[in-house]
């Protein structure tokens, strides 16, 4: 079952075009998940369900919009908890990061937070089947690897956006 989730590719933009910012935006956050799995330093990702409204069946960080009078932080740790379960345990924030528009137009405000918890091999979470179709990490050291990356220029809306990508040669090295 594990093959599946190694085929799908994290993209991470090189550079952010710049967007007019509207103040009535919609606003959410995220939550950037540094964990430690079998103690080795990773980031824990999810697969969007096929349920949801957008997104479906990507690879995500949780997060969501806020709720009224929510700051950034709240909204990112509640919307982790929504996603993964309430048995993930503390999460500790390290930072807030820059807000920034997504292609929706809405403004997200990515949190950094360590699960404090060993994920181990995720027996504790109760992702919720809703939002989530599965959990996933991948290691600061795999993540890092220069073999572990390709770089492609992608157009949307006439814009150029210079991506980098996990390569699907991890999935002989991955752990889950």
């Amino acid at each position: 079952m594990q093959s599946d989730i190694l085929t799908h590719r994290i993209i991470i933009s090189k550079s952010i075009p710049e967007q007019k910012i509207n103040s009535r935006s919609r606003q959410a956050a995220v939550l950037i998940p540094l964990c430690n799995r079998h103690s080795v330093a990773s980031f824990l990702f999810t697969i969007r369900s096929d349920k949801v409204s957008t997104h479906k069946s990507q690879v995500s960080f949780p997060g969501g919009h806020l709720e009224t009078g929510e700051t950034a932080v709240e909204a990112a740790l509640r919307e982790a908890r929504e996603e993964l379960g309430a048995d993930i345990g503390n999460i500790r924030v390290l930072g807030v990061c820059q807000t920034i528009p997504a292609i929706t137009g809405t403004l997200v405000t990515p949190v950094l937070g360590f699960i404090e918890r060993d994920v181990a091999d995720f027996d504790h979470f109760t992702p919720s089947v809703d939002e989530v179709s599965r959990v996933f990490s991948r290691s600061v050291e795999q993540l890092i690897a220069d073999d572990f990356k390709t770089y492609r220029d992608y157009k949307r809306n006439g814009m150029t956006l210079a991506c980098h990508c996990t390569d699907r040669r991890m999935k002989n090295r991955s752990g889950g």
